[in-house]
């Protein structure tokens, strides 16, 4: 780190007064540091052009997580000006605004990682597991939940006509596609793996009848933590994305990618453009559907080009 007895002093600070997650504080000061160096100065002490060159050299596609370094840097040097350390005295990271942060970000990558509900169709296809291809069009269509729980728990009778029953509590619509790939992958009783020249076939745990959807490996440990359940459901996305020719992409951008299919649908339907439906109550349509909040303007400063 730059500075490092300084920011050593700010890090047991923080951790003395606010719950973080470990190591964060390093993590932003490690990142910054080769832009301190190469300016020969604290990032406390970065004037605002300085500041949007650094989040930008970033080459970030997300207004929100630069959003949020900035806040984290901006209490940092609110910390730094009231140890006396600062050159002039000003926090120029409490001058910047989201519009500023949205000039920061990569927007090719924005592009890239939206992906059309007919692109996601013709390339699941290819996946050899029928589960691996139902987890991707079940983010697209908004099941998700903390730990993917939505979709570790689903099972086949929990779809009903063109709904489908979540353990949350929600019912949301279900296409007649993701129906039928979750009947077809509830009734599949092996999983296959590459292994050399060849693959491999496992029988999953669960016997013949069960019509849970995602089911257990056979290696599978009688126990384990829903974050070790999770972890598996995001090896499997992240897999089935590299194999699809995808690598870049996460399984937040299939759940954006599904956001945008969903609006742009139901703005085609009711006649009206992605701006009207965004500020009118059709925005709780979506919501509903993808268990979310979305913030109106954000939203719509980030993804306008793909609304109608």
């Amino acid at each position: 780190m730059y500075n490092e007895e300084i920011k050593k002093r700010y890090i047991e600070y923080k951790e003395a007064t606010t719950i973080m997650c470990e190591n964060y504080l390093r993590r932003v000061f490690d990142a910054v540091e080769p832009f301190e160096e190469q300016l020969g100065k604290d990032v406390g002490d970065f004037t605002t052009n300085e500041i949007i060159d650094y989040y930008k050299y970033l080459n970030k596609s997300s207004v929100d997580s630069i959003a949020a370094l900035n806040s984290t840097l901006s209490l940092y040097t609110q910390w730094y000006i009231g140890e006396l350390l600062s050159i002039d005295h000003q926090n120029h990271f409490s001058e910047l605004t989201r519009t500023i942060f949205l000039q920061c970000v990569n927007k090719r990558k924005i592009e890239n990682s939206i992906i059309t509900r007919k692109e996601l169709l013709k390339n699941i296809r290819d996946l050899r597991n029928l589960c691996d291809s139902f987890v991707l069009l079940a983010l697209f269509e908004g099941i998700d939940g903390k730990n993917y729980i939505e979709i570790r728990s689903l099972r086949y009778r929990d779809f009903d006509e063109d709904y489908v029953t979540l353990c949350s509590g929600r019912k949301i619509k279900a296409s007649y596609e993701l129906k039928e790939l979750a009947k077809e992958t509830s009734e599949e009783q092996y999983y296959y793996i590459p292994f050399q020249d060849k693959e491999k076939a496992f029988k999953f745990q669960e016997p013949e009848g069960d019509d849970l959807i995602i089911k257990s490996h056979p290696n599978a440990k009688d126990y384990i933590s829903d974050r070790q359940k999770a972890k598996r459901i995001y090896g499997k996305i992240k897999r089935s994305l590299d194999y699809i020719g995808f690598p870049w992409m996460t399984g937040n951008d299939i759940i954006e990618s599904g956001k945008i299919h969903f609006i742009k649908t139901r703005c085609e339907e009711l006649g009206i453009s992605g701006y009207d439906y965004l500020f009118s109550d059709h925005i709780n349509e979506v919501n509903e559907q993808f268990g979310c909040k979305i913030v109106r303007t954000n939203y719509y400063s980030r993804y306008k080009e793909y609304l109608p």
